[in-house]
């Protein structure tokens, strides 16, 4: 998981420009962008962790950064 952290970490500083410490398991992804910036940033997920984020309802409740981790690694395994 913190592996996955890490990552999911490091896509978010490269992909809006912030500061390593801007980003925590509660940091909302509405507040860092707007729907089409998350948009492109699911797009970088899945190329990094070479995977694909169904659009359901669990993918549409993924609100922040912890529930993000969390769906990629109930989906690693």
């Amino acid at each position: 998981m913190a592996d996955t952290q890490e990552r999911v970490t490091q896509l978010l500083v490269r992909q809006f420009n912030i500061s390593e410490g801007e980003v925590n398991p509660e940091t909302s992804f509405l507040d860092l962008t707007d729907s089409f910036g998350i948009a492109e940033f699911a797009a970088a997920v899945e190329t990094e962790f070479q995977c694909s984020i169904r659009e359901d309802e669990e993918a549409y409740a993924i609100e922040n950064v912890g529930q993000l981790v969390s769906y990629l690694d109930a989906r690693s395994g």
